[in-house]
């Protein structure tokens, strides 16, 4: 008996001291807390860790030994899945645990860990180790743990392998990795490494908008597991499982400046939108981590960066100059991985990055709702959407210039709101004036590049200016003969001129990027193919093509043939402005089950019944492409689809279920199939109701006076019957206020305005600093700011209008209230330079330059005569980069006594020209 109770003792020991694990057929209890399931961040595509999360039995499964293991929670549904794992997954053993006991081993040393399970209610299990030998202990640290005890278990255990607790991950560690943690590199101690990986998941939250604003904002409870892989794939990778270091070690993961944990990491915050509209699989997870980088390290990450290849700036602006702007290629075109994240991050970082939070919050929020579909939201258009609306520029001319196409929707939105456009700095600036305008305005732009997008005003202290020549391609250019057509800088009109023949030239337009306005277009029947233009160089040329609306966009159809999982095989749209229609097929491999047989086939013929266009496509072994074929009034289309009932898909709901064949028919109002004998007028006029609703609900695109949209919507109001066509026009004619049939008829309106709207706004008072005897010292100006007025007068009178100065002597007090007058003084006010937002530049007020040397003298600054002055007009007397000889300025002479002076100065703004 002695002796029995010695053996134990002894083998408690043992346990206790050399960090093993008796084994025995003793069942061991445990219970698996669950998380709450993400379900907001998985409906939009966030994987985020999805099963990474996982807990640990707390020890090492040696080679060729069995764990039994069984789920005893009778409240807990579904199973539980236990793992076991090393540093390769050839190694590595899962299976499916029940309420039946199951078995699992490994031929090489494992460490086992039960997925976490999502839900409500926690999981039971039992298990018992079948083995002879003892089981090691795993090392386990966890923040603020001790060191040396992690340490002495490892070493001791001489463990295969050791976990690191983080708050938002784990990290397991081979032995071969045992030193490295022990003299960690970049971090002063295994705090620290925990306290910087949790960083940047708590960061990365941060820039996709998981804030805990609202349900589809919240932040997950699931960790990140870290690990390293000998037999993975590529340099490391990301999985829904884990991500890994394709080695075998996990060294990657003790790197502080590393682009490796930032890729892997960032994979599992890409969202629904990756690849839709533009290939983003490897580049939108590298936003995080360059914006990451930088913000951490500042300017210094150029040269440790990946983005920039390591120090490689200037080569990388060279190569993209070389493909965008020389070879005119764009995004989709053969830009590699790196220059697509070039710039992709010029765009984000001049949105911001609340504007990308927002993007993400914004799509969250969309992918909740029934019928959710991610092929309708292209990432393009998101950023184009959520980048200027946040940001209050437009994003349009940028995305387009680098062939991220957008939807004419909402660059006209951004456009009607007036959000002054950006562009990259080569668009704008002469080759070789790059590095002069990069010394001016890099400064506050944190990651630099010859690609980083500026609006005007960011290069406006630049002083460059240009002209542009428009010349018009137009069927019947008298169409558009007597139209306004304008240069617009956000709300400001910068040019205008009134159009007489097929070439329109602006002179002295400062460099930058301006949206093209084409004044009272609503009815023209008309689009144009630019609405932006660039000043880069002195002279610059531009085309603009405008093209006649034949038949409204609203007419064309679509429908989708899906295929295997209602995964899109193939499509039929129509085109009805070219009276033609195209047959695409998007899958070659549309439904396994169906190979060898006919799935899917198209037959179209023209109004004598003779067959233009046949395709036939089986189940599997297709070739891609798309046709294009005549498609008119009259023509009829034959359509099969194996499973019709459920994957033949129209938005206009025009396919007959019942069929797996549809005939349909060409009208000039669309497609009647048929069977269903349907009416296409009455679905053209629910699109025309649909899409005056959304300009309704839109103020700066239902006043808009020039609108695609609204072309749009006035050319499929002319397809109705004669009878609807008056209805619809006379219901929606509040959107068209300027009328012009092209014939005698004209419109009458009555203008009116309030006659006591005439204002002097903004006037600067003058500063100036201490001033030598005998100098001339210039009025102090805020940085950014300027000195000036502005005059108001939006009477609708055109009288004209004086703005006149004055002011006292300049003089001073002692401490015994005398007064001392300051003799021999001179101020200056310059001739200013004037800007309008709404006002007329062609014929603007005049400004004066101004000298004051003698008291209560009334000096014209500014003037309207008869019939100017209209609108709001600003007169900018200086900025802050102003030289003393061209600004505010007060001069002193010798003779005077030192000491602090102050004058009254006194503006008066008079109805009338000066007389």
């Amino acid at each position: 008996m002695k002796k029995y109770v010695y053996i134990i003792s002894w083998f408690f020991f043992m346990m206790l001291f050399s960090g093993t694990q008796l084994a025995s057929a003793e069942v061991q209890t445990l219970e698996i807390p669950a998380i709450k399931e993400p379900t907001w961040l998985f409906k939009a595509g966030i994987t985020k860790g999805r099963y990474h999360d996982r807990q640990d039995l707390g020890f090492m499964l040696r080679e060729n030994t069995t764990l039994k293991i069984r789920q005893t929670n009778p409240s807990f549904k579904g199973d539980l899945t236990v793992w076991l794992l090393s540093n390769d997954s050839k190694e590595e053993v899962s299976k499916k645990v029940g309420a039946q006991w199951v078995e699992v081993s490994s031929s090489f040393v494992t460490t086992p860990f039960i997925t976490t399970p999502y839900g409500q209610t926690n999981a039971s299990i039992e298990y018992e180790i079948v083995a002879t030998s003892p089981q090691k202990k795993l090392a386990i640290y966890e923040s603020h743990g001790n060191p040396v005890d992690f340490f002495a278990t490892w070493d001791k255990a001489d463990g295969n392998y050791a976990l690191i607790k983080g708050t938002r991950f784990q990290l397991y560690l081979p032995k071969r990795d045992k030193e490295l943690v022990r003299n960690l590199k970049d971090f002063k101690t295994i705090d620290e490494l925990i306290e910087h990986i949790d960083d940047i998941l708590v960061t990365f939250d941060q820039y996709i908008g998981l804030d805990d604003s609202s349900p589809v904002n919240k932040k997950s409870d699931n960790r990140y597991f870290l690990k390293a892989d000998a037999s993975g794939p590529g340099g490391a990778y990301y999985n829904v499982n884990w991500t890994a270091n394709t080695s075998n070690s996990a060294d990657m993961w003790l790197e502080k400046r590393g682009w490796g944990p930032l890729h892997e990491i960032g994979h599992g915050y890409q969202a629904g939108f990756d690849n839709v509209g533009i290939y983003t699989g490897e580049v939108s997870n590298n936003l995080l981590a360059a914006q990451f980088q930088y913000e951490r390290f500042g300017k210094a990450a150029d040269n440790f960066s990946w983005l920039f290849n390591f120090g490689k700036r200037t080569q990388i602006d060279a190569g993209l100059y070389q493909k965008i702007v020389t070879d005119k290629k764009g995004y989709v075109d053969d830009l590699n991985l790196r220059e697509r994240l070039v710039l992709l991050t010029m765009l984000k970082q001049k949105a911001g990055k609340e504007a990308y939070a927002k993007m993400y919050q914004g799509y969250r929020l969309l992918a909740q709702q029934s019928g959710f579909n991610t092929a309708n939201y292209p990432l393009p258009e998101l950023m184009n959407k959520y980048y200027s609306e946040t940001s209050g520029f437009d994003f349009t001319p940028a995305l387009d210039r680098w062939k991220m196409k957008t939807s004419t929707r909402q660059g006209e939105v951004n456009r009607s709101r007036r959000y002054p456009a950006v562009a990259s700095l080569v668009d704008v600036m002469p080759k070789d004036q790059l590095d002069t305008a990069r010394k001016r305005i890099d400064g506050p732009i944190m990651i630099n590049s010859n690609f980083e997008l500026v609006d005007n005003q960011t290069i406006a202290p630049l002083g460059l200016v240009g002209s542009l020549t428009v010349n018009v391609k137009i069927d019947d250019l008298k169409q558009i003969t007597g139209k306004r057509i304008r240069l617009l800088e956000g709300k400001r009109i910068i040019k205008e001129k009134v159009i007489q023949d097929a070439s329109i030239r602006f002179d002295d337009v400062p460099n930058g990027v301006y949206t093209l306005e084409l004044v009272d277009s609503l009815k023209l029947g008309y689009t144009f193919d630019q609405h932006y233009m660039y000043i880069k160089e002195k002279e610059n040329t531009n085309t603009i093509t405008l093209k006649k609306i034949n038949t409204s966009t609203l007419l064309n159809q679509e429908i989708r043939f899906q295929g295997l999982g209602n995964v899109l095989a193939a499509s039929f749209k129509t085109n009805s402005n070219l009276q033609q229609a195209s047959f695409k097929v998007i899958n070659k491999d549309p439904h396994t089950y169906y190979a060898g047989e006919k799935y899917i086939s198209i037959q179209v013929s023209d109004p004598t019944g003779k067959v233009i266009y046949s395709k036939e496509l089986e189940g599997t072994k297709n070739t891609l492409g798309e046709d294009t074929f005549p498609f008119a009034p009259g023509y009829q289309v034959k359509i099969f689809h194996a499973e019709t009932r459920t994957r033949l898909l129209s938005t206009d709901n025009i396919i007959y279920k019942a069929n797996n064949t549809n005939d349909l028919k060409m009208t000039t109002r669309g497609l009647e199939n048929l069977q269903l004998k349907n009416d296409p007028e009455l679905i053209l006029r629910g699109k025309i109701d649909a899409l005056a609703a959304e300009i309704n609900s839109q103020e700066e695109l239902k006043t808009a006076s020039e609108s695609e949209l609204k072309q749009q919507l006035w050319a499929a109001m002319n397809e109705l019957s004669e009878k609807n066509k008056i209805v619809y026009q006379d219901k929606y004619d509040y959107l068209f206020p300027v009328v012009d049939t092209g014939g005698a008829d004209r419109v009458t309106v009555e203008v009116v305005a309030d006659p006591n709207d005439f204002t002097l706004n903004g006037v600067s008072a003058f500063l100036f600093n201490q001033i030598q005897l005998g100098q001339t010292g210039k009025a102090y100006v805020a940085p950014g700011e300027h000195l000036g007025l502005e005059v108001i007068d939006k009477r609708g009178v055109g009288s004209g209008w004086n703005v006149q100065v004055t002011m006292t002597d300049f003089s001073s007090e002692d401490g015994e209230n005398k007064e001392t007058i300051l003799k021999g003084w001179r101020l200056k006010i310059p001739k200013g330079t004037i800007t309008s937002e709404e006002g007329d530049l062609e014929n603007p007020p005049k400004t004066n330059e101004v000298i004051i040397s003698t008291a209560n003298t009334n000096q014209l600054v500014f003037s309207a005569e008869k019939d100017q002055g209209l609108g709001d007009y600003t007169d900018v007397f200086m900025t802050d980069q102003t030289t003393v000889e061209n600004a505010v300025s007060l001069s002193i002479p010798t003779y005077v006594k030192t000491g602090v002076y102050k004058a009254e100065i006194t503006w008066s703004l008079v109805d009338g020209p000066m007389k």
